[in-house]
């Protein structure tokens, strides 16, 4: 090989190696997201959703007082209604769930997470939910509600994540 041709491999190969690295480079600054989600993946958004989890699990297990344990002390939710006879506050979350939980059976909450967003401190998770449970006092059929909802939660030192409202 004469001398031309070895200088032009190798400039081909230094230019190669850069493309490469910058590829490389660009990669590396790519958002990650939760699989099987559009969620970018950090820790907020981890402890959000495990939140999300723990209040599935415990509608369906009918556990109020583990429901409480995920709200904020400052917990406001007006049931999307005018009505302050449905609002749910942190003082009364309790008692209303359980009141609620007692005249309903065979509950299962799906919830499908599908975005989360995190500004100053606080966090917005829009969710679709479909909820079925049996009501004997109502009907002997099983009931059916489903719906897109938005949850608001807040960062609360030492105590992570905790729902404000949307429940």
């Amino acid at each position: 090989m004469n001398r031309t041709m070895r200088r032009s491999g190798v400039r081909m190969n230094a230019r190669i190696l850069v493309v490469g690295v910058a590829l490389l480079s660009l990669a590396g600054c790519a958002k990650r997201f939760i699989p099987g989600t559009e969620i970018v993946d950090t820790d907020d958004t981890r402890e959000i959703l495990d939140v999300i989890q723990k209040f599935q699990a415990s509608v369906e297990a009918k556990n109020a007082d583990a429901i409480v344990q995920l709200a904020a002390p400052d917990f406001n939710d007006d049931a999307g209604t005018p009505d302050l006879d449905d609002d749910l506050r942190y003082d009364n979350l309790g008692e209303a769930l359980k009141e609620r939980f007692s005249k309903i059976d065979h509950v299962r909450l799906d919830m499908d997470v599908r975005r989360i967003d995190i500004q100053d401190g606080g966090a917005l998770a829009v969710y679709y939910y479909t909820l079925r449970y049996e009501m004997p006092s109502l009907s002997d059929k099983p009931q059916t509600a489903a719906e897109l909802k938005r949850m608001e939660l807040k960062k609360i030192d030492k105590q992570g994540w905790r729902i404000v409202s949307g429940i």
